[in-house]
């Protein structure tokens, strides 16, 4: 398991064979943000600004690096 900070403190990115988003206020829920692909997710990168992360999930027979936008999800 790894994780990474967003710039502001206010939540982490989580990769536990998914990707999750984890604010610390206890009234946001985990957000999973690797619902669209059914493999594990093996790496992931957060932007500079942490309005960006880059996931490459396991892909039979090829592979993929998908980036996702975290401003609708952290209110940005």
């Amino acid at each position: 398991m790894a994780l990474s900070w967003l710039p502001t403190s206010d939540a982490y990115v989580v990769i536990s064979g998914d990707v999750w988003l984890v604010s610390l206020d206890p009234d946001v829920p985990l957000v999973k943000l690797t619902d669209e692909h059914s493999g594990p997710t093996w790496a992931y990168a957060l932007s500079p600004d942490g309005r960006y992360v880059a996931v490459a999930p396991e892909v039979r027979r090829g592979g993929s690096i998908w980036r996702l936008d975290l401003s609708a999800v952290v209110g940005r």
